[in-house]
């Protein structure tokens, strides 16, 4: 259930108030002369910058989205009518990636299908704009198959088949 939630806000509290009362107990110990609040300042200024620069998307680190293009083949995919979800079209697009063997995405989109199949035969350029954290991948989205860049969509997902040794993602 946590993983639906941002516990950064909670984090941020929590942890401003550990460094609020470090800072007053190490002014208070240290420098039983000096006013505390001098350090407490201190300490909240570089705490709310540090928690900014690293643990939110207005940092350098989280949520920075690079668009990345890929020769993919394409072929029909059929849907297992018994395994589909009521009202699910019975076909989708499977793209596989040309120069990353093993990983594959699917769109289940009547529109799309139909643009592919008046495209001429071979790989097409697809654009994912691709999310990442610490420079890991989070997520992607399609957002160009052989330029289309708008389509209506049903629902869409990615994989892998076998044990692919590098990711296109990376």
């Amino acid at each position: 259930m946590l993983g639906y939630f941002d516990l950064r806000p909670l984090w941020f509290v929590c942890g401003l108030l550990v460094s609020v009362l470090a800072s007053w107990i190490i002014s208070r110990s240290c420098c039983s002369r000096r006013n505390p609040w001098r350090l407490m300042v201190i300490s909240t200024f570089v705490f709310t910058v540090a928690f900014v620069v690293f643990l939110t998307e207005r940092g350098p680190f989280l949520g920075r989205t690079q668009r990345k293009e890929f020769r993919m083949s394409w072929k029909v995919e059929p849907m297992d009518v018994d395994r589909a979800p009521q009202g699910f079209q019975e076909s989708g697009v499977r793209l596989e990636f040309v120069d990353f063997p093993g990983h594959f995405v699917v769109i289940l989109s009547e529109e799309l299908l139909q643009h592919l199949r008046r495209q001429p035969t071979g790989p097409v350029t697809v654009a994912f704009d691709v999310r990442y954290d610490y420079g890991r991948a989070r997520g992607y989205n399609e957002v160009q198959v052989a330029g289309l860049r708008d389509w209506v969509e049903e629902f869409s997902w990615g994989g892998t088949v076998g044990n692919p040794t590098r990711s296109p993602w990376e």
